[in-house]
């Protein structure tokens, strides 16, 4: 369910990655999904995608049969002669990831190995400004309401394929307390609903 809402939503936006470029189809779905880097192995007989760090994101239990179905219907739609596979590697080890935002454009991001600063890894040639770790600046949680309001709904509309009789409250206020919200938790919770 979850590539077949991903490909909804590139057909929505008018993405023609499907057919122009279905390997990247693939690479942004699982960029998106997992939240980690991925590059492949290519050979005549599979193409590998090799998922970086996952386990600073994910447990490795729960994403792979994920993947691996996504796999088999992406295979059958995109039309791929190759067996599509999964694996994975440590870059980071038990090295934390950093998390920063950007006061320029309001962007809240988990990027690298910690730092004080990065350059901004979206617009690293035209961005003049530096995103801090969160530890070193103070925003509101209006920043990231902001941000559910503009950006496209492909997390909602991830979030609406999983069973919807789970209650995620707990969860939600844990991860936002990692990053440092703790006001408008009932207001991200209903947006996110």
């Amino acid at each position: 369910n979850l590539a077949k809402e991903y490909l909804s939503f590139l057909s929505e936006w008018k993405f023609t990655l499907t057919k122009t470029q279905p390997l990247q189809t693939i690479k942004s779905f699982i960029i998106l999904l997992t939240g980690c880097e991925t590059a492949q192995r290519i050979n005549e007989d599979s193409i590998t995608f090799v998922v970086m760090d996952v386990e600073k994101v994910w447990k490795k239990d729960k994403i792979i049969p994920i993947l691996l179905s996504a796999f088999n219907y992406f295979k059958s739609v995109l039309n791929f002669k190759q067996i599509l596979e999964l694996d994975f590697i440590k870059i980071f080890g038990e090295r934390e990831i950093g998390k920063y935002y950007c006061a320029k454009c309001g962007m809240f991001f988990e990027f690298g190995i910690k730092r004080e600063k990065v350059t901004c890894p979206l617009m690293s040639q035209k961005c003049m400004f530096d995103p801090q770790h969160i530890e070193k600046v103070n925003y509101s949680s209006d920043k990231l309401l902001k941000q559910f309001m503009i950006t496209p709904n492909i997390y909602g509309r991830f979030i609406h394929c999983i069973n919807k009789d789970m209650d995620f409250y707990d969860f939600l206020k844990k991860l936002l307390s990692e990053w440092k919200i703790e006001t408008d938790i009932d207001k991200i919770y209903r947006f996110l609903k």
